[in-house]
């Protein structure tokens, strides 16, 4: 019976099969790389707009403790307790905010749901942040964000309580000096109570900068990410091509020689010793088939 020549079965290449299970690692590794960059650079993003929120805050507080307590007494002196409100802590903290806001760099508002002055008139959002404070008497500070029509705002609250020596103004409005009667009127501001949350102090942060900040980063690292990846994938197939694939190849077609009965040609010396060690037996193999030719030759006579 005649035999039939074995052939070779249609199975994928290392070059194949490896770029099926290294791919999709890569792939996933390189997104989990760039999701976890983006959330790190968000979380610093968030952090970086409440540090500046909070700086913000202690400053104008500052500002406002140093009008109250040092420049307000001076001129309550000097001026025989005539009325100025651009003297009064609030109009003074609110005068620096006007002109940052005119830059796009914070806002501030002492948000009142009843006050004098009708600029502190707390709107929808910042009344929402009042009566939290007052719901909860325990809650010191309120952290969130706020959309509007000039962007992502982060926002810093603190709550602000009626004090007894706030009564002199907010107390009755019979009762009010005189001159804030005449100022600001007697249909509102008035009618607090001790210890009652009257207002939230709130300063607001824009994001926009350090946001797109954080999503350039992110976008830029997600390119030099997948750049890498792609070239060391790159280089990883040339490197495996010439030192695996090649030199297989090469001693494929050497055996199939040997296999035909030529037998005087050398085996290429591979490049890596995985496959100088399988060149080495195969060139074995090419020898002891020659010493055997020679062995047979004798045996039928021959020279």
């Amino acid at each position: 019976m005649q035999q039939t020549e074995p052939q070779v079965p249609k199975l994928p290449s290392i070059l194949t099969g490896i770029g099926r299970i290294v791919l999709p690692l890569s792939i996933a590794a390189g997104l989990l790389g760039v999701g976890f960059s983006y959330w790190l650079l968000q979380k610093n993003a968030e952090q970086e707009v409440e540090s500046r929120a909070r700086v913000l805050f202690d400053t104008l507080q500052s500002v406002q403790d140093y009008v109250r307590d040092d420049l307000k007494p001076k001129l309550d002196t000097a001026l025989a307790g005539q009325f100025i409100p651009q003297a009064h802590e609030t109009f003074v903290a609110r005068g620096i905010s006007s002109r940052m806001q005119a830059t796009g760099a914070f806002r501030f508002k002492e948000a009142t749901l009843n006050p004098l002055n009708l600029a502190d008139k707390a709107d929808k959002f910042e009344t929402k942040l009042v009566e939290a404070f007052r719901k909860a008497p325990t809650l010191t500070e309120i952290t969130t964000y706020r959309e509007t029509s000039d962007g992502r705002f982060f926002v810093l609250a603190k709550p602000l309580k009626a004090e007894a020596s706030c009564l002199q103004c907010h107390g009755q409005a019979s009762a009010a000096p005189a001159a804030i009667q005449q100022f600001y009127g007697t249909t509102h501001g008035y009618g607090w109570k001790p210890g009652e949350v009257v207002s939230a102090f709130v300063v607001q942060v824009p994001t926009l900068e350090p946001f797109n900040r954080a999503q350039q980063t992110a976008f830029a690292f997600a390119l030099l990410l997948f750049t890498t990846l792609a070239a060391l994938l790159l280089a990883g197939s040339v490197l495996l091509k010439k030192w695996v694939i090649v030199p297989i190849d090469t001693l494929t077609e050497s055996i199939e020689l040997i296999a035909k009965g030529q037998l005087d040609k050398d085996l290429p010396q591979p490049a890596v010793s995985e496959i100088a060690s399988l060149t080495l037996a195969a060139e074995r193999l090419r020898l002891s088939l020659i010493s055997a030719m020679k062995l047979l030759q004798r045996a039928r006579g021959g020279p």
